[in-house]
């Protein structure tokens, strides 16, 4: 009978233990997801419309010492929501360099106020998106044009 009691306090000792140790896993576990990941990036990209117009303004002026038609055309875009703002909410630098693609040969080329961004932790900045030439006769009214890439390292 003493044999039997030791036996069963054993077993009661070793499901405590065990009991314990499963608790202690679960507070560990409860705990993983407040624990910082240094070398993750975490970056946040706002997108402007991007959306551009391209305006001609036709004149033709009489020229009375030539007898010819001066052509005084001027074209401008006009650009609604043309920029790009980056927040890095990493603890670690990043860099964010912006690249244009044209989808077809429309003979409009895109430039960005930077082309290139290091941000340290916590910071952020913005670039501007400014097209310039000529569109072809193929481009119509709201044709896509491009692909603006925003490349985060």
């Amino acid at each position: 009978m003493y044999n039997k009691k030791i036996k069963l306090f054993i077993i009661f000792v070793l499901c405590l233990t065990y009991i314990q140790n499963i608790n202690a896993l679960e507070k560990k576990n409860a705990y993983i997801e407040d624990i910082i990941v240094f070398g993750q990036k975490n970056v946040e990209i706002s997108w402007g419309e991007l959306r551009f117009t391209y305006d001609i303004n036709s004149s033709y002026d009489w020229n009375s010492s030539t007898h010819k038609y001066d052509n005084n055309t001027k074209s401008t875009w006009i650009s609604k929501g043309n920029e790009i703002q980056i927040e890095n909410k990493s603890f670690i630098p990043i860099d964010v360099d912006f690249k244009y693609t044209s989808i077809n040969s429309n003979n409009i080329n895109i430039s960005f106020s930077k082309n290139h961004i290091h941000l340290g932790k916590n910071q952020k900045d913005s670039t501007k998106v400014y097209p310039s030439g000529q569109p072809n006769n193929k481009t119509n009214i709201f044709n896509k044009i491009g692909v603006v890439t925003a490349v985060v390292t």
